[in-house]
């Protein structure tokens, strides 16, 4: 062997191996930050789900507080014995979710998910509303003992006790308003403390970088300079290289075709959907057949696929109309809606007239087809038949906008009503009905949380109060009127500012 050839080795490989090393510490070290700030970050995010849930739950206490109440007051005034069991029923759920929840979120509860670790104020917090939550309890517990013993016959016993309901109800729900708050406190100060950490971290991770430059590149430069000699011998290397190079040109224009054809594919399939979506709404040739009624509807998805639902069948003199929001957006969200349009037509289609039925079926069909998914989407649904100036409200969805001739607004709660579709295995026992009687020139306004949640430039959200006062002094024009100025003020409330939600919204007005 040539030992000049040796020796400019041994001066060629000498400083490239130190480059190498000083190169893979400098990296070494990103990565490790990186993977320790990954650590870190999954703990809070950790953290931060188990807030979610906790706020949830706490969140659910309000509801379920009220609920009690309005259930035993509800059963003191029931006459109807089968009705008076329901209630009883109701009350014993009730009592027992919101006893449950009250311990778990004091003590914690693993079937919950919920630890037992809460701040010093939260405590304190919780120990100002025991009292009322006890004597809550115990006169809940006492009226159920005595209902039991007199075989739910009526009896002036219960009024006592139902009063020391309402006494300490509302001091709970103002308690548990404000633990709610101090929760969601707290979980900001997380996010936070969060924040600050990746801010540390970036930090460390800037200096390595200018740590590298200064000791691995600054000094690869040098070392290039003095090896230009050698890359001049390297041409042919070159050569060969660039063929490669140019190999490899062509492996990637074969990619980036490939690429699009997908990316073609992709948006061919999302178009799919989105024309279905359209095909199955209800078309103006319908709702115009429809005697007795002005109807009309109106839907823009923030994406080119909506979650977002409503509907119109009409069949044996009974209009029935659905209106829901899916979690979300896209093509997911657009195949549920799909679904549920399928579900609610197909009941309408075999006379299926039980309310409880007729959304319980609805929810195994999206339970199990979500779970088949492996999605965790799921909808608000409400469905209102209209039958001769009787309207029959069931389901969980935003407000029901009851709209008097004269332009009288009456707000509809739906939250009692129902429960999300394809949340949970069995609803059954959340869903209700109520009943409601329209004359000539009355009519009703549905819509989804995207145009009341639509926010101006200000970040104002547009509002159902706004809504409400729109509809009230339009209420003498035509149904495809209102719909149009509601449309028209949203989009000059929102301006400029991006929608991030489907808009939907429904108009009936009974024709005098």
């Amino acid at each position: 062997m040539n030992p000049f050839l040796v020796v400019e080795m041994k001066i060629y490989l000498s400083p490239t191996r130190r480059l190498t090393i000083l190169y893979l510490v400098a990296l070494s070290t990103i990565g490790l930050l990186s993977v320790v700030g990954n650590l870190l970050v999954d703990k809070v995010i950790s953290n931060l789900a188990h807030d979610s849930r906790i706020i949830n739950i706490a969140g659910r206490q309000r509801m379920l507080s009220q609920k009690l109440t309005k259930a035993a007051l509800a059963f003191y005034l029931e006459t109807n014995l089968k009705m008076r069991q329901q209630r009883i029923k109701e009350i014993q759920e009730a009592l027992h979710l919101w006893s449950s929840s009250h311990e778990a979120l004091q003590f914690g509860n693993l079937e919950l998910g919920l630890s037992n670790i809460n701040s010093e104020t939260v405590t304190k917090m919780f120990a100002e509303i025991e009292p009322h939550h006890q004597i809550m309890v115990e006169s809940t517990e006492k009226l159920l003992a005595i209902a039991i013993a007199d075989d739910l016959e009526h009896n002036e016993k219960y009024l006592p006790l139902i009063k020391i309901i309402l006494q300490h109800e509302d001091s709970f729900l103002k308690g548990m308003n404000q633990i709610v708050f101090q929760y969601d406190k707290e979980s900001l100060e997380k996010v936070n403390n969060i924040k600050s950490l990746e801010f540390y971290l970036l930090i460390v991770t800037i200096i390595i970088l200018v740590l590298q430059g200064v000791f691995t590149f600054h000094p690869a430069i040098i070392s290039i300079n003095n090896y230009i000699q050698e890359i001049q011998q390297a041409k042919n290397e070159s050569h060969n290289l660039a063929i490669q190079l140019s190999e490899a040109n062509e492996n990637i224009k074969n990619l980036n075709q490939e690429l699009e054809e997908d990316n073609f594919r992709l948006n061919s399939e999302l178009n799919i959907v989105r024309k279905m979506q359209n095909l199955i709404l209800p078309k103006s040739e319908e709702l115009n057949v429809i005697e007795g009624l002005d109807i009309v509807g109106f839907m823009n998805p923030a994406n080119e696929v909506g979650g977002d639902y409503y509907d119109v069948l009409y069949l044996d003199g009974i209009v029935t109309i659905g209106i829901g929001d899916v979690t979300g957006h896209g093509l997911e969200s657009g195949i549920l809606m799909i679904m549920t349009q399928a579900a609610v037509r197909t009941l309408k289609e075999i006379r299926e007239r039980d309310s409880v039925k007729f959304l319980t079926t609805i929810n195994q069909t999206i339970y199990k087809n979500v779970q088949r998914m492996e999605s965790e989407k799921n909808l608000t649904l409400t469905i209102l038949n209209y039958c001769e100036g009787t309207l029959t409200i069931s389901g969980q969805h935003e407000e029901v906008i009851i709209v008097r001739n004269g332009g009288i607004i009456e707000r509809i709660d739906t939250i009692n009503l129902g429960f999300p579709i394809g949340l949970d295995n069995k609803i059954d026992n959340f869903i209700d009905t109520m009943v409601v009687t329209l004359k000539p020139g009355d009519g009703f306004v549905l819509y989804t949380d995207g145009i009341t949640e639509a926010k101006n430039i200000n970040k104002d959200q547009y509002g159902v109060e706004r809504l409400c006062k729109l509809i009230s002094v339009n209420w003498q024009y035509s149904a495809s009127k209102i719909q149009e100025k509601v449309i028209n003020d949203l989009m000059k409330y929102i301006g400029q500012q991006k929608v991030f939600d489907d808009l939907s919204l429904l108009v009936l007005k009974v024709e005098i």
